[in-house]
């Protein structure tokens, strides 16, 4: 089983147990006196810290350009000291996999840009917001679509076999699974990217906007 396949299941299944990492741009954190500590924003606000024994504490907290889009990790266990919120078991995970299992997907198409690109905002429960190409809009709609009727065959219809298009259709998010989680090289073509316009609830740290 990939680490790309890993990622997405865990995502899926402890969503929405997750958190962005908080990240500076490079330059001004170079001119700060104080190292900005690993830390993930989550649903309800809160910031809280990875707990320094995690190999997600040693990631790096910088990013070279504001649009960036911050990664996103999922965490099992939170706990508190006397002073300071951690959390414990953290994986990061492939934006495209909540995408799938999001109650609510909204689509906010976007004016063109100056170099004539078309954009979609992806909003995930009126808390999670990407931008898109929108070549991507249509395959995001149909998985998410066919990895519902997969889902709801394997559990009603347990004895039939599946749909060769919905056979193929969790096959193909398999394959993006694991491009978006880094497991092959062309990663950059599915990569999500954060928008220009705020989610409901205020906007977040390195241009993913997302409300509590």
């Amino acid at each position: 089983c990939s680490a790309g396949l890993v990622r997405a299941v865990l995502g899926c299944g402890y969503y929405p147990q997750i958190g962005f990492l908080k990240r500076m741009l490079r330059e001004l954190q170079r001119n700060s006196k104080n190292k900005m500590r690993p830390s993930l924003m989550t649903k309800r606000g809160e910031t809280v810290r990875i707990h320094p024994q995690s190999l997600a504490s040693k990631r790096d907290t910088s990013k070279d350009a504001e649009e960036e889009a911050d990664p996103m990790f999922v965490f099992e266990e939170l706990t508190r000291n006397e002073s300071q919120l951690y959390v414990k078991a953290v994986t990061e995970i492939p934006a495209i996999a909540l995408c799938m299992v999001a109650a609510d997907f909204r689509l906010e198409p976007q004016e063109p840009g100056e170099d004539g690109s078309l954009k979609t905002h992806v909003v995930l429960d009126d808390w999670i917001r990407y931008e898109v190409s929108q070549n991507h809009v249509v395959p995001l709609r149909v998985l998410r679509q066919r990895l519902g009727q997969a889902f709801t065959g394997l559990i009603e219809r347990p004895w039939e076999e599946q749909e060769a298009r919905l056979v193929d259709s969790v096959a193909a998010l398999r394959m993006v699974f694991e491009i978006e989680a880094g497991g092959a090289p062309n990663r950059a073509s599915f990569s999500f990217a954060a928008p220009g316009g705020a989610a409901p609830g205020g906007r977040g740290r390195g241009g993913v906007r997302r409300g509590g």
